[in-house]
């Protein structure tokens, strides 16, 4: 086992290789007990945009060692690239049994139960564990906020919202959330204006903003309320 993680890593970083997927499956299957293959093989798949071998590659990892919080941990960012937030969460669920005190899974578990509109209480119970073990952290604080606007606790939601703002004043997702945290508070033209940011940042700066249609529908409701 050793050995294995650092030749797949040599193959994953050798870009002469056209068949790189196919070289390091061949070297799985002279191992398949070993975990470090089985993510090295992902991480080839990753490099190549094969998003099917990766996940195989990540639930054989798991298969082979349920204890190893990477593999885990790796599955569950995967199955979030993919929006497949119940599988998620019941990975980051896994890894918080593995890991109880680990800051970003119990954040990442926070987060999945909002995604798949669960109980916001217990993700503001998780997310407030998280900021108790790593202190303030924007995506901490973004997870707690959320969690405490969603819970209707309004001002700590904007109190937090707003901390994780003056960290990365330019992210298109908190700018949003603070903007519905203010709206929620009464103060709709701060609110709308902050939105409005959200969407100019993520053109401006060509970032990736998946809650765009939310932003925008939120625009839509306070230009008619």
């Amino acid at each position: 086992e050793g050995l294995i993680g650092p030749k797949m890593n040599a193959l994953a970083q050798a870009r002469l290789a056209e068949n790189r997927i196919q070289l390091a499956r061949e070297y799985v299957e002279r191992h398949p007990s070993s975990v470090g293959a089985w993510l090295g093989l992902a991480t080839i798949a990753d490099n190549e945009g094969d998003l099917d071998v990766q996940n195989e590659a990540l639930e054989r990892a798991t298969e082979v060692d349920p204890n190893r919080a990477d593999a885990w941990f790796r599955l569950a960012i995967l199955r979030d690239k993919q929006e497949d937030y119940s599988d998620a969460l019941a990975i980051y669920e896994r890894l918080t049994e593995l890991e109880s005190e680990s800051p970003a899974f119990l954040n990442n578990r926070a987060y999945a139960i909002l995604q798949t509109n669960g109980d916001p209480e217990e993700a503001v119970g998780f997310a407030q564990r998280a900021r108790d073990i790593m202190g303030p952290n924007p995506h901490v604080l973004h997870t707690l906020g959320l969690a405490q606007l969603r819970a209707g606790s309004l001002d700590e939601a904007q109190q937090n919202l707003g901390m994780a703002l003056e960290m990365r004043p330019g992210d298109p997702t908190l700018l949003l959330d603070y903007g519905e945290a203010l709206i929620a508070l009464g103060n709709g033209e701060a609110g709308r204006s902050h939105i409005v940011l959200a969407l100019r940042y993520a053109d401006q700066l060509g970032l990736d903003f998946p809650r765009r249609p939310e932003a925008v529908a939120a625009l839509e409701r306070e230009a008619t309320a």
